[in-house]
């Protein structure tokens, strides 16, 4: 049986193919894939968070921001400062600068797409960084899913016929 396909499509598989022999597994057997991992905040009810998080007014944005990371930017304003608690607790009374709903929220582990190679999927996360908070790639194993098993199967297949028809 022949197939026909582009030389463009059939440069995009053997490189695929390439990509996914070369790159690092991380310890995985074949075959593997990328997802990017991240974490999404949910907001609860006060006193069952894991976080608690204030709103920051800055140009009519609202950010939300620990106490540690406010008290912290303090200190990197003014690395002589004493007491920059004392300077938060009275950024918390100025309702200008820190609103006063605070908010409590749990962090939950998210996964985000799939990719066959570590390099699309660390240029997904660069490209689209805005969409997450802490993302970072994790190689997880494929040998039962029958599908994905197939279709890497096929791609090394395809690249390894070196001609086009």
């Amino acid at each position: 049986m022949k197939i026909e396909i582009s030389e463009e499509s059939f440069e995009f598989i053997k490189n695929l193919s390439k990509e996914i022999n070369i790159q690092n597994n991380r310890c995985t057997a074949n075959p593997f894939f990328y997802i990017i991992k991240d974490k999404e905040m949910r907001c609860v009810i006060d006193g069952n968070g894991q976080d608690t998080y204030y709103t920051w007014s800055d140009d009519d944005d609202n950010n939300l921001l620990t106490k540690e990371y406010i008290i912290e930017t303090i200190l990197s304003d003014d690395p002589n400062c004493k007491n920059p608690v004392e300077i938060f607790e009275g950024l918390l009374n100025n309702d200008e600068i820190i609103s006063h709903e605070v908010a409590e929220f749990h962090t939950i582990p998210e996964n985000h797409n799939i990719f066959f190679t570590e390099k699309a999927c660390v240029s997904h996360m660069e490209s689209n960084r805005h969409h997450f908070r802490e993302p970072y790639s994790y190689v997880q194993y494929a040998g039962r899913n029958p599908e994905i098993n197939k279709l890497l199967k096929v791609v090394h297949e395809i690249a390894s016929c070196g001609e086009t028809k």
